[in-house]
């Protein structure tokens, strides 16, 4: 009995956002690459519609924002042509933002790898003295994930494999990527996950899939947002220690 109860607690689980949670403070490679993505398409959007979504899927994210635009000049904007449904030129608006955005993407991502200072410590202490396991999701899809991996070896080891929003059929606030973060490591409770993220959908994403959620200031959002919405955060992964103590 007292050794299946050390395998279970052996299986706690942390699971990380990656871009404003580990590496790249301030989220800022995508939200320069939405920003250039829009403009190169025709339409330039504001800062504040591109944060309002970040966390989600790159695909979904960039339909999150077609939707709040006006519909009806959407085809004037994008210069869709008169035969086209609505649906047809979403679609169409879509793909072709969504493929500025790798572009852009991998262009930039190279001077946002560097991980926020102090977190590979921490994590290292997390692994070693608190025997979680860890395991990182993100809403980049495969080749951004490759080069993130390939780049990060100048700076750190990644802690854990990093799920992409590409491997579920659809991404935060659903909660599919950390159930498949929980296959990982065969984590059958999720009374031992905890998924930290420095967006709001990362902590939707806990709560439907019945983890705690923890968010942290190394993103788009500040410690008072974080207590309008109710949500226990820390200022930077790197205060584990001195903010979750008893964690």
């Amino acid at each position: 009995m007292t050794q299946n109860l050390q395998r279970i607690e052996k299986q706690r689980l942390l699971v990380f956002d990656l871009a404003g949670t580990l590496i790249d403070e301030g989220s800022e490679a995508p939200i320069k690459a939405f920003e250039e993505a829009f403009k190169q398409v025709g339409h330039p959007v504001t800062r504040e519609a591109i944060v309002r979504y970040m966390g989600t899927n790159k695909r979904e994210h960039i339909g999150y924002i077609l939707t709040e635009m006006d519909h009806d000049a959407w085809g004037k904007r994008f210069q869709a042509t008169a035969t086209m449904t609505r649906e047809q030129i979403y679609m169409d608006i879509l793909e072709r933002v969504y493929e500025s955005f790798n572009i852009m993407i991998a262009e930039i991502i190279y001077d946002y790898i560097k991980p926020i200072e102090k977190v590979p410590e921490v994590i290292e202490r997390l692994r070693t003295e608190k025997d979680f396991n860890v395991v990182i999701t993100t809403g980049y899809n495969f080749p951004i994930r490759d080069i993130i991996v390939s780049e990060s070896k100048k700076y750190w080891t990644l802690p854990g494999p990093i799920i992409c929003g590409d491997s579920v059929t659809i991404g935060r606030p659903w909660p599919y990527l950390i159930f498949r973060a929980m296959e990982v490591y065969g984590t059958q409770r999720p009374s031992l996950v905890t998924k930290i993220g420095d967006t709001l959908v990362d902590i939707y994403a806990a709560q439907n899939a019945g983890v705690r959620g923890v968010g942290v200031c190394t993103g788009t959002l500040k410690m008072d947002s974080w207590k309008a919405h109710g949500i226990p955060a820390m200022t930077s992964v790197a205060n584990w220690f001195k903010e979750f103590p008893e964690n």
